[in-house]
């Protein structure tokens, strides 16, 4: 599987002092209204023509039965590891697919929502929380497959450091 190159908005992690990142303003869209699309189709499509910038800075579809594909990217220009976690702070998602593709490869693939069973999730937290581990230097894109089934469709998300989710949330 291997990504296409497009010029696109990503979230550099240059400090170590940093604990929260935005994601909202890096994220690209696409409304799957056939409800068809596969992560195999979805990197092909990995384009403008496709994907829409967000330019809003809170991601609320509202009512709607169609699926939403976001995207967004990460590189990590420190020295060392970072360890992360990024977070959609709403429960009510039925279904969500997480895909972290490292380069040019598929990494990580996790399919949980509300549907799923509570085991299904990457972190076991009463949000849905993903483990983002980022090598110093290397391009990470994120797709994730929402849908709610005709509620609303709300996407709060963040990047924290596991220390800085920890505390906003206890």
């Amino acid at each position: 599987m291997s990504l296409v190159s497009v010029a696109q908005k990503t979230i550099v992690i240059k400090s170590d002092t940093i604990d929260s990142y935005p994601v909202s303003e890096y994220v690209y869209i696409y409304k799957d209204t056939a409800r068809n699309m596969s992560i195999d189709k979805m990197i092909l499509f990995e384009n403008e023509k496709y994907f829409t910038l967000n330019n809003s800075s809170n991601i609320n579809f509202g009512f709607t039965k169609d699926i939403y594909w976001i995207k967004f990217s990460v590189i990590n220009k420190t020295n060392r590891v970072k360890n992360l976690v990024f977070s959609i702070d709403y429960p009510l998602l039925r279904s969500i697919h997480f895909y972290a593709i490292k380069g040019t490869d598929l990494e990580k693939k996790v399919i949980t929502g509300e549907q799923e069973v509570f085991s299904s999730r990457d972190i076991k937290d009463r949000t849905f929380l993903f483990d983002l581990d980022l090598e110093p230097n290397i391009q990470y894109s994120y797709f994730v497959r929402v849908n709610s089934e005709g509620t609303t469709l709300r996407l709060p998300m963040s990047i924290n450091t596991y220390k800085s989710y920890i505390k906003a949330n206890n």
